[in-house]
């Protein structure tokens, strides 16, 4: 699958066993709110919304990795999405609820 999206961001994203919808309705509410979008005069000064941006989100599980012991990482703090009731299909919900828009998405060849 690919995606393609104008100006904004690309989040890459993991979710653990302890996220929940608040922590996920908190995050895409800081990240929307950075402001670290150049203004006319070349300042990082203005946020997504004010630059009309939008948001590709990419699931990385690569992020929970424990690297404390030995040479190879341990994945198993991250969410497994075959886990009965995990889902990580709603990982772009909350960036839903602040009216961005959703990436154009398509199988790659």
């Amino acid at each position: 699958m690919t995606g393609e999206i104008g100006p904004g961001f690309c989040v890459l994203l993991s979710v653990g066993p302890g996220d929940t919808e608040a922590t996920a309705d908190r995050l895409a509410e800081r990240i929307a709110q950075l402001r670290i979008c150049a203004d006319p005069a070349g300042r990082m000064n203005l946020d997504l919304h004010q630059i009309g941006g939008e948001v590709l989100v990419v699931s990385q599980f690569t992020l929970h990795a424990d690297a404390s012991g030995g040479h190879r990482p341990s994945f198993l703090e991250r969410l497994h999405a075959t886990r009965p009731g995990a889902s990580t299909s709603g990982s772009a919900r909350p960036w839903r609820a602040w009216d961005y828009p959703s990436p154009t998405a398509s199988s790659a060849p």
